[in-house]
Parts: structure tokens; sequence; C-alpha cells
């Protein structure tokens, strides 16, 4: 029997005890057929009785199908920066990209070799990605990434700086574990919500 029937069942029955307390299982004969159809003893035609068994029901039908929090991962999607310019320790990198979330202008994905790192410019955060945990895109300029705990792990970052040069953006935050420093300039976009 579907939750949503049985959710509307007892609450429709639930709602007559209340009304009269005296006729309420009588006004409700399907719940006897049902109770009886499954198996079970009908309880006492007191009212508190069923009103707790209802409650219950209700709590068990809506616990067991709400989705959990970590089925609901959260999707960000991101696109290449083709024009931006990246350095380490102030030396050009060979192996490289940089991403900027669609939707959320304060998050850069930066691609080092194999290796991820997701700044958060809002927060000042530095959080090492999985590689497994980033898709490529049927188009070939994006990314997605399912936000997960077990795909991330921060690392301790200090000496943030985010500054306009022109019409670009120079974000410089040291990797304290590390040691090293990473310089990026990306082009200025007119919705990415950059503070200063």
């Amino acid at each position: 029997m579907p939750p949503i029937y049985l959710i509307r069942m007892m609450s429709e029955a639930l709602a007559a005890m209340v009304q009269d307390s005296a006729s309420g299982l009588a006004a409700w004969p399907s719940a006897v057929v049902w109770w009886k159809y499954m198996g079970g003893a009908l309880p006492r035609r007191d009212p508190l009785v069923w009103a707790l068994l209802c409650c219950a029901i209700l709590l068990f039908a809506a616990g067991g199908s709400a989705p959990s929090a970590a089925a609901e991962a959260e999707n960000i999607n991101f696109k290449r920066q083709a024009t931006a310019i990246l350095k380490m320790d102030g030396k050009p990198v060979k192996f490289w990209e940089v991403y900027v979330a669609k939707k959320r202008g304060h998050l850069v994905l930066v691609q080092l070799g194999r290796r991820y790192l997701l700044l958060d410019t809002k927060e000042k955060d530095v959080l090492e990605i999985e590689p497994g945990a980033i898709q490529q895109k049927s188009k070939g300029n994006e990314v997605a990434w399912t936000r997960s705990p077990q795909s991330e792990k921060k690392i301790e970052s200090a000496e943030w700086s985010l500054r306009s040069v022109g019409p670009a953006v120079a974000i410089k935050v040291r990797l304290s574990t590390e040691g090293r420093m990473l310089e990026i300039q990306l082009p200025r976009m007119p919705d990415s919500g950059w503070i200063f």
C-alpha cells in the first residue's frame, strides 16, 4: 500500500476521531478493514490509542520517504577560464587549468596536474578535492563537482589577497602546510560578485 494513501487514510481517521470520539471508529470502517487485512489486532476504541497509533504511522511513513541530507549532495558546475594566468611561487606551472563556478563566482577550482584545489574567496578557505569527484562535462570547457565531505580535505592557508588589476582580479594565497604561494589572475566578470 503506498505511503501517501496510508497517510491520507490515517489523517482522515484521526480528524474524524477528533470531531466525534464516540463515533470516530465507525465513521471510517476502511481503517478497520485495513487493520484486519494486515493481520493486526484492532486496538481498543480509545481515541488516545488511535491518535498515538496514527501519529506513529505518520512519523514512520514520513521518515522512510524523506530524502536524507547525504543523498542530496550539492552539484556545482564550473567553466574553464582560458585567459587566466596561474603561477606557483612566482613561476609558471606546466599543466594547469582554472575554472570558475557558474553561479558562484567566488569559487575558483584550480587543476594542477591531477590535483584539484578549490579556493573559496568569500570564506578564505582552500579545499583539496579528490580527482574522482570531478566529472568532465560534454562541453570540453566545463566540469562538475558533486560536493561531499568524503571528497574534500581542508588545506591550511594564509596571506589571502584579492585585488583589482585593471580588467582582471588577482588572487594570492599561501598554502601554509606546503609553504607555497599560489597566484591567479582571472578576467573580471560582471556578475561574479568579487568583493575587495
